[in-house]
């Protein structure tokens, strides 16, 4: 099957089409015990899993994708209650500015109580 192109923007729909299709792909395989595995039998996999998703999410996400789609590529996913892991994912200048947007984001939000917020906390109270 052959697909034609008649302009520039409708190949750039199909290709963010396609990119965010992996990026939830990557998200959800990883999510879903991949970084668990990852990690292996340690006593702070369960505390870690989450957050190390996204931080390779973060690299995953400026290798695969130029940095001029990021905010594209992650526009459908911030109307959930992850928004702000998505504005940390595009604006983020590196890693550990990520995992302090990260941290901020919780300890500035306790009445927001997932499960990743507690399993945060609980993690720093252990590690500082």
């Amino acid at each position: 099957m052959s697909t034609t192109f008649t302009s520039r923007t409708e190949l750039e729909s199909e290709f963010l089409i396609a990119l965010r299709q992996r990026f939830k792909h990557e998200v959800n395989r990883l999510t879903s015990g991949a970084m668990a595995k990852i990690l292996g039998k340690r006593p702070d996999t369960e505390h870690l899993s989450f957050l190390l998703t996204y931080v390779y999410i973060y690299h995953w996400l400026r290798h695969n994708v130029h940095p001029r789609y990021f905010g594209d590529v992650l526009k459908p996913f911030r109307g959930s209650s992850r928004a702000f892991l998505m504005d940390l994912l595009e604006h983020a200048n590196d890693e550990s500015e990520f995992v302090r947007g990260y941290i901020n984001h919780w300890q500035n939000n306790p009445d927001q109580a997932p499960v990743q917020r507690q399993l945060l906390m609980e993690l720093l109270a252990k590690h500082g």
